[in-house]
């Protein structure tokens, strides 16, 4: 028996003439294989709803809360040692500075505009060194190795960034 056009027309989905489709339903009822291959590609093309284990969302709200307990937890540490960070750095500037007050406010004025002046001078020659240092480096480095300087640091960030967006879900796999 000729199976080939019957068997095209049960797996593609286009539809069918008339004539066609006479033909294939009588072929179905007289050939066990296409038949049985009608019945596996209906049920293949009907759509599966499976239901979620027993317990699936308990535990699922509890993995969420225990993370969500974990990201508040962080974020308190965090915020604590930035607090703490700050209040280090202001209180041994404070220290380092206690005499200030007894200055009068023009020598307070001109110790901020001498600070400012020695931080414009820091900055230029900071940039000074920095063209010196890329001339040096354009002038012994090859193009290969630019690019592929480049390209590290490039990926550095991305990579970082990365890192950071999936740590909850490597917690969370523990």
């Amino acid at each position: 028996m000729e199976h080939q056009p019957f068997e095209t027309w049960l797996l593609e989905d286009t539809p069918l003439a008339p004539k066609d489709l006479r033909r294939l339903k009588q072929h179905t009822a007289e050939c066990a294989a296409c038949a049985a291959l009608q019945k596996v590609n209906a049920a293949l093309r009907q759509p599966v709803s499976a239901a979620p284990a027993l317990g699936f969302s308990e535990r699922f709200a509890g993995r969420l809360a225990a993370q969500r307990q974990r990201e508040k937890r962080r974020f308190r540490l965090g915020m604590l040692t930035l607090a703490f960070g700050a209040s280090a750095i202001l209180f041994s500037g404070l220290w380092l500075y206690h005499g200030i007050f007894a200055f009068s406010p023009a020598q307070l004025f001109s110790a901020w505009v001498t600070f400012l002046a020695h931080l414009g001078v820091w900055w230029q020659a900071s940039q000074v060194v920095q063209g010196v240092f890329a001339r040096i480096l354009l002038s012994h480095l090859s193009p290969a190795a630019w690019s592929t300087l480049l390209l590290a640091l490039t990926a550095l960030p991305a990579l970082w960034v990365n890192l950071f967006r999936r740590s909850p879900a490597l917690i969370s796999a523990k």
